[in-house]
């Protein structure tokens, strides 16, 4: 047999000593080497594969319909997930230690199982089928639908029960354009030419359900929503944002506590910009760009990025780095004005406005790659340079946002995934209402924002994994609050479901990218809010600079692609985190080491 390096890597925690131990007990030879001040163990590749397990599900009871959380180890691989031998038609491997599966058809009381081709794994207890199922299944009912608002030709999913012999969907009494019935729970509609805001309606011969909120017509004035609010130009004060259903405009503070390692005093948080101040700009301004340097490290490796290839434009990989250098080429001519960079971004645009690519992708992928594009389009003005392709363009974000990919939608993942996955979706999701003008998107967004932030009365209609990392296993959020600890610990700042799929709570935490990962898309959310007023970075007592504050207290610094984001922490929040000037891009962002290399002006 032969040996190989570099398998396992020892840093700061007791990763190196686990896996000794591991391989020690299967009687496999361990060596360490040490070179370039790591220790690397080679060990013996054995040819076991583990069979699957399950070790909880959440929640414990439903109907069918029900999406269920399975958490356990050796899942990457399955091919099958049944309830008490009832395969299920939906599920999604996100890891190996998590899977997102739909309760089928038929299921009764039971263990729920897995299947690999290394065996079969099943749960210890039964899911239980929902008290009072039997009355809440023979009724017709809407429990939910996604998204929440659209134009002619959006595709809304529509969840419930009882879903026999429909015969009719109405959109506030005007009849969909078309609707398939998907399953018993299940229908996706087509929203009709003479849309209007209103609730939605399935019918039967003999029954009606009327969903319980309205699906409103992009650009029309919802019923429930309130005045936009306005900023203050000058903060005094850091008074802490209101709870409410839609985010409202609260003062920024005018400075920030110290981080643990940050070696100069805070300065300004948060932007000090009107809403409605810009005709371009929804990541930043050409007339901001104006103001930066064409010279040094940063500009350097933009303009390098800038006059390379793209790629191959696409939202269905979502390792492509096409979206960042598309984006490098069009901040290159937003500052330099060269046409050459223009026509290069439209030309990708073109690509996947016109060619599907995202087609055969997940919904992560779509939410890392599209927010760049967008934005990208606002800094070359394609509104203004090319009208007929812009309203091309437009219609196709409007598509992309409620486009089902792998039985999920970019609006859907945002609302439901309290983790990287919904993040990223929620950074597109941002861009793209902002570059339509959708107010009412916007403030949707911006309330499950506020709400994964950690306030839980705004929203909190997540789908949580494990729960050991949150400060409160009944009221979860995506940051835990101030204050908070467990076991002697401080977990204030954590994020706990994705902390969580570097396994259960334990002390010192097992490491995981995801813990930045996560922070990629929120980050991105944070600023694309807060340039159109609403004071993200501010909510939740400065969540996103205590989640790292958290990071940088165990010493999970930020590391390859997740770099930019330390520019971005520094700028909002006046911190000074050690930065590097050729920050690697990252999934869904970049080049912040030249856009943001400044604090925001006080």
């Amino acid at each position: 047999m032969k040996r190989l390096t570099d398998l396992f890597r020892s840093r700061w925690s007791p990763l190196g000593l686990k896996a000794v131990l591991a391989f020690s007990l299967f009687g496999l030879p361990i060596v360490p080497i040490a070179q370039g001040g790591r220790i690397y163990l080679p060990i013996v590749i054995s040819s076991y594969k583990a069979s699957p397990v399950i070790e909880s599900f959440t929640p414990a009871a439903g109907l069918e319909g029900t999406e269920v959380v399975l958490t356990g180890s050796s899942l990457i691989g399955v091919t099958a997930v049944l309830f008490n031998g009832i395969p299920a038609d939906e599920f999604e491997v996100l890891s190996d230690t998590e899977i997102v599966t739909v309760v089928p058809e038929g299921a009764i009381e039971g263990v729920v199982s897995v299947v690999t081709e290394n065996g079969t794994g099943a749960s210890a207890s039964n899911f239980a089928r929902a008290v009072g199922a039997d009355a809440s299944a023979s009724k017709l009912e809407i429990s939910s639908f996604s998204p929440s608002s659209g134009v002619e030709g959006t595709i809304v999913k529509i969840k419930g029960n009882n879903f026999i012999d429909i015969t009719q969907v109405l959109f506030n009494g005007a009849p969909a354009s078309s609707f398939t019935v998907d399953s018993k729970s299940r229908i996706y509609a087509v929203a009709p030419a003479n849309l209007t805001s209103g609730q939605i309606q399935v019918m039967t011969n003999s029954a009606t359900a009327v969903s319980s909120r309205s699906f409103n017509l992009e650009g029309e004035p919802t019923p429930t929503k309130t005045p936009k609010p306005t900023k203050t130009l000058e903060p005094t004060e850091t008074p802490k944002p209101t709870k409410t259903a839609t985010p409202t405009k609260t003062p920024t503070p005018t400075n920030t506590p110290k981080p643990a390692s940050a070696t100069a005093t805070p300065t300004a948080t948060g932007p000090t910009s009107t809403p409605g101040a810009r005709s371009v700009g929804i990541w930043v301004s050409a007339a901001e760009l104006a103001d930066l340097p064409m010279s040094g490290a940063a500009w350097t490796q933009l303009k390098a990025a800038a006059d390379g290839a793209v790629g191959s434009p696409t939202l269905s990989d979502q390792e492509s780095k096409a979206n960042t250098n598309v984006l490098a080429k069009a901040l290159v001519y937003a500052r330099t004005g060269e046409q050459r960079y223009r026509n290069e971004v439209v030309d990708a645009l073109k690509i996947i406005t016109f060619n599907n690519t995202e087609d055969g992708g997940r919904v992560l992928a779509l939410g890392r790659e599209l927010a760049a594009y967008v934005i990208a389009a606002d800094l070359i003005n394609l509104p203004s340079y090319d009208p007929t392709f812009d309203g091309q363009f437009k219609q196709k974000l409007r598509e992309l946002r409620t486009e089902v990919l792998d039985n999920n939608t970019l609006i859907g993942i945002h609302e439901r995934r309290p983790n990287n996955w919904g993040n990223h979706a929620g950074a597109s999701r941002v861009a793209v209402a902002l570059y339509l003008g959708d107010q009412a998107d916007l403030d949707r967004a911006a309330t499950v924002f506020h709400g994964w932030l950690g306030d839980y009365a705004a929203y909190h209609n997540f789908t949580y994994g494990d729960l050991a990392w949150q400060a409160d296993p009944t009221k979860p959020v995506g940051i835990n609050p101030v204050g908070a600890m467990k076991e002697g610990h401080s977990i204030d700042g954590v994020l706990p479901d994705d902390m969580r799929r570097g396994g259960s709570f334990q002390w010192p935490p097992a490491e995981t990218v995801y813990a930045w990962e996560g922070l990629q898309g929120a980050v991105v959310e944070a600023e694309l809010l807060s340039r159109a007023g609403y004071p993200a970075w501010a909510w939740e007592d400065k969540a996103l600079l205590r989640a790292v504050q958290f990071l940088d207290s165990i010493n999970w610094p930020a590391q390859s692609d997740d770099e930019w984001q330390v520019w971005l922490i520094n700028y909002a929040y006046g911190t000074n985190y050690a930065t590097d000037q050729k920050a690697s891009p990252g999934k869904n962002m970049g080049w912040t080491s030249w856009t943001h290399a400044r604090p925001h002006a006080p």
